[in-house]
């Protein structure tokens, strides 16, 4: 699995987890009327990063999902939750 070992190239689930992701964050920033600036300033993540979560870009640190649900005013948990696979 190339999440446990970084010198293996992201697989097509990798990429499509992260988009997933990415749209949950939106989602929910999206839903709380906050811009991307805002939600890095509230996080204490750079906007860059923000912006790269959201694209799919990014393999989010787990301090990080922490950081984005803090300031989403929600839980991690939520940010994984999507459709109806749970």
């Amino acid at each position: 699995m190339s999440a446990s070992d970084p010198n293996l190239p992201m697989t097509s689930t990798d990429a499509a987890r992260r988009r997933e992701f990415g749209a949950r964050v939106i989602a929910l920033r999206s839903g709380a009327g906050m811009s991307q600036a805002a939600l890095a300033a509230r996080s204490g993540l750079s906007l860059a990063y923000v912006q790269g979560v959201e694209r799919g870009d990014k393999t989010v640190r787990i301090l990080a999902i922490w950081q984005l649900a803090d300031a989403l005013g929600c839980s991690a948990a939520d940010l994984f939750a999507v459709g109806d696979r749970h």
